[in-house]
């Protein structure tokens, strides 16, 4: 059995009067359905959705499912992927950068009660940049193999990960 969410926000919603939040759902067991702006995408484990809380959306969620959600600051994500950006967005979580964005994530939640709200809010930009560069909107500047000042193990080759059994690939966003 499915439990669907609905969540639309407006200016009378914002209490703060500032913009409103990115939240990336990450899927950590079971699948979540993100639809927003007439866009539906499915998360199985290993991946994230990313919509806007500016727009109304649903998730359904199955029975299983045990999603963890990040609010991301709307500067952070506006400014690198554009405040205009079709939502929502699927993120592999299976290796690269979308890994960082899960395991940093999972980390910060199981350490929340060892944080000060200042560290808690520097890790969540972090994870809002990450989640940016992940999705290409970085620079997309890639180290060639033992170029100076390139990070440790930069420009090794990268396997392409292995298909899991049992685990399909989701369908791909549709309009």
């Amino acid at each position: 059995m499915a439990t669907t969410v609905r969540s639309g926000r407006s200016d009378a919603h914002r209490g703060d009067g500032g913009a409103a939040p990115y939240l990336v759902f990450i899927n950590r067991s079971g699948w979540l359905r993100l639809e927003q702006n007439g866009m539906r995408v499915q998360g199985s484990p290993e991946q994230a959705c990313l919509a806007t809380a500016a727009q109304p959306f649903s998730v359904e969620l199955a029975e299983a499912t045990r999603p963890l959600v990040v609010f991301l600051p709307y500067d952070r994500v506006a400014a690198r992927i554009g405040a205009h950006a079709r939502m929502p967005a699927l993120l592999d979580l299976s290796s690269g950068l979308g890994a960082v964005v899960g395991t940093v994530a999972e980390a910060l939640i199981e350490q929340c009660s060892e944080v000060t709200a200042g560290e808690f809010d520097a890790v969540v930009r972090h994870i809002a940049e990450i989640t940016c560069l992940s999705l290409g909107g970085g620079s997309g500047r890639r180290y060639p193999a033992g170029e100076r000042g390139a990070p440790p193990g930069a420009g090794a080759p990268r396997l392409p990960s292995a298909p899991r059994p049992g685990r399909p690939s989701p369908p791909a966003p549709t309009a």
